[in-house]
């Protein structure tokens, strides 16, 4: 196999591949004779992605479209497997990139490490459906990651998550600052909170859309909220180097669900904001349905202690119900960035008396809008890091602030594929998949990511189940 990447499949052309990776691969097509062999996606999706592909500048080989009642099963299909196996074969396919409905990921993974193809797979890296209601479900989503370890040890891929904090400028440089610390005066991260907004509302009748689905039982945790249990996951690794590590960690979580957003913003409210009438989706039979449906915001607590005494305090707060810019009803066309969402996020880590990081960014406008304002905060691309040290006892600065969004902004101003620092990670990840290259988030680099995501599941499978969300281990 080429050092390189040329010939790839994509499977999955939904908002995020559209997005992301298609410009990428177009970018880069010239630049690296990529040839597109294939696109998968799922049958009644034709005219779509016809319709996207009118006029593109990178046109695929191939358009393979898989039947929907085969596309989620355990392994591809008979029928998919000898296609994409003889795509593989003639026009010797190097490497897979894995966009597709999360509930299908492992299927495609599974075939792709068999065929030793080189992996750039989305997160979640995979997705057992009612993983917030079943103890069993939650727990696969860390057998899902053993079985894949098993294979990927026997392949010879290169398989990367596509992670993007662990790529992201700002975080590299926090976690190389406090990597530096940690080792020079042996102190812990005593307390990590990491809270994430991203504005999602969900109108009364598009609760059994396909794309970021909530009626499988999961949600935001299998959304946007994969990257923060992963950040918070990849900070408390810096731990392991001290003496005086956790062995221990217990686990409390809350969840927000659909059914109580319903109970917010009633019928009567669209009827004052939207002048429309959803009447008939907040009766008993829909909201008890809506009890079912996977969580729209999750809040944990978390402490990681070793022999009973307590080494670190985590918190998580993920929301989708919170501040938006959706201001209409009807769905557009491009439901990833272009339906109102908004980013918040804010990161607070404290060492004991000795240090303080904090990370805030925060939009007003949702990506895509055109509108003119100086760097800060509500700026598109505004990420900032806050030092506070205390110098008296170790030295450097007192405080130092860094602003990466502006920084980020003025230097690539007039790259048409630079939308802002999240993406910039992103490329950098893609560019790793595409040299073959050893990347910060290589998939067993999510060892500890599969294992909390699948204890936060488990907890909120008790709560559901009438227990205490609780876990210890």
């Amino acid at each position: 196999m080429n050092n390189n990447v040329r010939n790839i499949a994509l499977i999955g052309l939904g908002p995020h591949a559209k997005r992301i990776y298609y410009p990428l691969l177009e970018k880069y097509s010239s630049q690296r004779e990529i040839n597109l062999v294939a696109i998968v996606d799922l049958e009644g999706n034709e005219s779509s992605v016809s319709k996207f592909l009118e006029n593109r500048i990178l046109q695929p080989m191939y358009k393979l479209f898989v039947p929907r009642n085969l596309a989620y099963q355990e392994s591809l299909d008979c029928n998919s497997r000898q296609l994409l196996d003889a795509l593989v074969e003639e026009y010797k396919i190097e490497g897979v990139i894995v966009a597709s409905e999360p509930k299908s990921h492992k299927a495609y993974l599974k075939w792709a490490l068999a065929k030793n193809l080189h992996i750039l797979g989305d997160k979640p890296i995979t997705c057992p459906a009612n993983s917030e209601s079943a103890i069993d479900n939650a727990r696969q989503i860390e057998l899902d990651f053993l079985e894949l370890k098993e294979l990927y040890a026997k392949s010879h891929s290169n398989f990367i998550v596509q992670a993007q904090r662990r790529g992201h400028l700002g975080y590299l440089y926090i976690y190389k600052y406090l990597a530096e610390f940690i080792k020079e005066f042996q102190i812990p991260i005593s307390y990590i909170d990491i809270a994430h907004a991203d504005g999602v509302w969900v109108m009364p009748d598009e609760w059994e859309r396909e794309n970021h689905s909530y009626k499988y039982g999961t949600g935001k945790l299998m959304h946007s909220g994969y990257h923060f249990v992963d950040l918070l996951a990849w900070f408390l690794t810096l731990n392991q180097q001290l003496e005086n590590r956790p062995d221990e960690q217990n686990i409390f979580v809350q969840s927000f669900k659909p059914s109580d957003f319903a109970n917010q913003l009633q019928s009567h409210h669209y009827q004052q904001l939207f002048q429309r009438d959803y009447s008939q989706h907040f009766s008993e039979n829909k909201l008890e349905q809506l009890e079912g449906y996977g969580e729209q915001d999750i809040f944990m607590l978390s402490q990681l202690k070793r022999r009973s005494s307590v080494v670190t305090t985590a918190s998580l707060k993920l929301q989708q119900n919170s501040f938006s810019r959706r201001a209409w009803s009807d769905l557009p066309s491009d439901t990833y960035k272009g339906n109102g969402r908004i980013r918040h996020e804010c990161v607070n880590i404290q060492l004991s008396t000795l240090l303080n990081i904090q990370v805030h960014s925060y939009q007003s406008y949702q990506v895509g809008d055109k509108v003119v304002m100086d760097y800060g905060a509500g700026h598109i691309n505004h990420f900032d890091i806050l030092i506070f040290r205390n110098s008296g006892v170790t030295g450097g600065k007192t405080f130092e602030k860094i602003e990466i969004g502006k920084h980020l902004s003025e230097n690539n101003y007039l790259s048409e594929t630079f939308f802002s620092h999240n993406e910039m990670a992103r490329e950098q990840l893609f560019l790793d998949f595409l040299n073959c290259s050893h990347s910060r988030s290589d998939f067993l680099d999510h060892a500890c990511t599969s294992q909390l995501m699948s204890n936060i599941y488990e907890c909120l499978a008790l709560g559901r189940s009438g227990q205490i969300p609780y876990l210890s281990r």
